[in-house]
């Protein structure tokens, strides 16, 4: 779904650096040109967290920050000198002037710059050879113990077999241990196996009946069961086991699960033990032969692994412990966070039997046949399983004539065109980008229907419609003039006017009674009803229907 332009979008509000300071601590904020000046004051804030705060935001401005900090690094002290670094690098990193920097006269800046040189990962071979020499050859003579660590620390992530016997020969000398060379020896691990491709393969047959957590939308399980109810290949009936979960068995190729829609991902349990701590869980898991026997029957390529831990942060020593101890025990499952195609996912939960943790992997790498068709994405456009859960509460009716009054990019039309057979497809937006992406994904989906650029308050069908299917806008990413509801009536109210007899109107609602209101005025009958989570906005998904 996408609002129209005439609906309007908040422009921001200039802001001083004293209103800034208490926003860009908080979640959500997005920063403006305006707040340019500002922003780069608070980079300069004696307090750590409100420059990093800063930098971050200028950061996410992109060209117009990059421009200043240019502009004012030459002349600029600590602490805001290494802070510019960040924004300069992370916007637009220059290989040379980063390596010219690893002498400079502010300590954390020399810092920064080998930090931010050794996370750089599209060097040419030549750059690869020139930034390991400049960062061994100042890490050979300084005498900053703290300059030595982050030498180090940016050679190691350079993964080559030199730089790991620089970090061997200096092994010992002050501010360098062990740690820095076992890391530098992983990351050449992980870099050799990136030279393989690696994903999962859906059509590798899952080895042994095995437990599989589908994902849905909180609200969408019952839709969910539904479509399962169909699949004959589960070892066991699908059964809800929480809040946006549904657990089934499965054994065999993968592939036929895809055939439900509605679901957003899947992931696999793993069993372990109450009461141990997270590290040796995690680690239990991931040893265990069962989990070996599934990675290796599915995975093609390398089998590579990044830990996700769902709270408390990246926790990267407890990451460090369970890779190290996952490596001894099983030498080809290599912990590798940039391209891993399997997510393991922690949770960790205390209850009256004690510390529980979760472990769960995610398939990451693995092409997803159901939404190939997605070239075009908008802001505030309808995810794909959002469409086939309001598809499947509409049914399919082989001369069905539907239209979505705001298309955005096609979901919905598309989903329905996949469903089965209809009559004629129609979808209106007065967004030009809308119409051309909906036209774009439908000619990928090969769904054939027509999309106009038109007010959904003035389309005229050239026959009476059997559906209107639709995920309206919520005037929460794109803010609608007038007002939600006051769209929601007016459009709702032409579109039953549309609606041939016995006629159904589906859609999610986030203004329940509004809608309640006009559809019930116009004769029509709600049908099912179900409450749905839809990206963190709550809303209903709804089946009115004209009866006789």
């Amino acid at each position: 779904m996408t609002g129209p332009p005439a609906y309007g979008i908040l422009r921001p509000v200039s802001r001083a650096p004293e209103e800034l300071r208490e926003r860009i601590m908080g979640r959500g904020f997005t920063p403006s040109v305006r707040d340019l000046e500002g922003l780069l004051v608070l980079a300069a804030d004696s307090d750590r967290d409100v420059g990093k705060s800063a930098v971050r935001a200028l950061v996410r401005l992109g060209p117009p920050a990059l421009a200043s900090a240019q502009a004012m690094f030459a002349t600029a002290t600590p602490p805001l000198r290494a802070r510019l670094v960040d924004v300069i690098a992370k916007v637009d990193a220059q290989v040379s002037w980063l390596q010219s920097l690893l002498t400079d006269h502010d300590g954390a800046t020399r810092r920064r710059a080998a930090s931010h040189l050794g996370k750089l990962v599209d060097l040419s071979p030549e750059q690869a050879r020139e930034t390991e020499a400049a960062l061994t050859r100042v890490m050979t003579h300084s005498r900053d113990a703290a300059d030595r660590r982050a030498f180090a620390e940016a050679l190691g992530r350079l993964a080559s077999a030199s730089a790991l016997g620089t970090l061997a020969d200096a092994l010992g000398t002050e501010g360098l241990d062990g740690k820095r060379l076992a890391t530098a020896r992983v990351r050449i691990k992980q870099r050799a196996a990136r030279q393989l491709p690696s994903r999962v393969d859906l059509r590798a047959e899952v080895p042994e009946p095995t437990p599989v957590l589908l994902h849905v939308r909180a609200g969408l399980e019952p839709l969910l069961l539904e479509e399962l109810a169909g699949v004959s290949a589960l070892v066991e009936s699908a059964r809800e086991v929480g809040r946006g979960r549904v657990r089934v068995v499965w054994q065999g190729p993968m592939a036929p699960l895809f055939s439900a829609r509605t679901f957003l991902h899947l992931g696999f349990p793993v069993p372990t033990p109450s009461g141990m701590l997270a590290v040796d869980a995690v680690v239990h898991a991931l040893t265990s032969p069962a989990t070996q026997r599934l990675l290796r029957a599915l995975t093609q390529g390398p089998v590579r692994y990044r830990l996700a831990w769902a709270a408390r942060g990246h926790r990267k020593p407890h990451t460090e412990a369970v890779a190290a101890r996952v490596e001894a025990a099983v030498p080809w499952l290599i912990n590798d966070a940039t391209q891993a195609p399997w997510e393991v996912v922690v949770s960790e939960s205390e209850g009256k039997s004690g510390r529980r943790t979760f472990v769960e992997l995610w398939p990451k790498r693995l092409d997803d046949p159901r939404f190939n068709y997605r070239k075009q994405t908008m802001p505030a456009s309808s995810h794909p399983t959002i469409a086939a859960a309001l598809v499947r509460v509409a049914g399919v009716k082989p001369a069905d004539v539907v239209w979505d009054p705001f298309a955005g990019t096609g979901m919905e039309l598309i989903e329905r065109g996949l469903a089965g057979r209809y009559g004629e497809l129609w979808g209106t937006d007065v967004d030009p980008q809308a119409v051309a992406a909906a036209r774009e994904n439908l000619q990928a989906a090969g769904v054939e229907a027509q999309i106009i650029e038109q007010d959904a308050r003035t389309f005229s069908p050239p026959t009476k419609l059997d559906l209107v299917l639709t995920n309206p806008p919520f005037g929460q990413r794109v803010p609608v003039q007038g007002g939600v509801e006051t769209l929601l009536e007016e459009v709702l109210g032409h579109a039953v006017t549309l609606l041939a007899p016995r006629g159904r109107v589906v859609l999610i609602t986030p203004r329940v009674h509004t809608t309640a209101r006009v559809l019930s005025q116009a004769g029509l009958v709600r049908q099912r009803q179900l409450p749905v989570d839809v990206g963190g906005f709550s809303a209903h998904l709804e089946l009115w229907q004209r009866l006789p």
